[in-house]
Formats: C-alpha cells, structure tokens, sequence
C-alpha cells in the first residue's frame, strides 16, 4: 500500500487530461476506506 494525498491523486486525475465529473467518498468512518470517482476525456 503507498499513500497518496487526496489532492496529489486527483491533480494527476486532472493533469492527464481527464475531467472530473463526480468524486465521492462513501462510508461513516473517520477516514474514508473506498473512493468512487468519475472522470471523462
């Protein structure tokens, strides 16, 4: 397992020409254990 900060991910999700159209974070933890997201060219 590596660790990503939230924002470096979805600034390389950005960076390599994706757009995002829905991110989210599902569950009632403390810290999310599952991350959807959708992106499109």
């Amino acid at each position: 397992m590596n660790h990503l900060p939230l924002a470096d991910f979805l600034n390389a999700i950005l960076d390599a020409g994706l757009r995002l159209e829905h991110v989210e974070e599902p569950g009632d933890e403390d810290y999310p254990l599952l991350l959807g997201l959708r992106a499109v060219r």
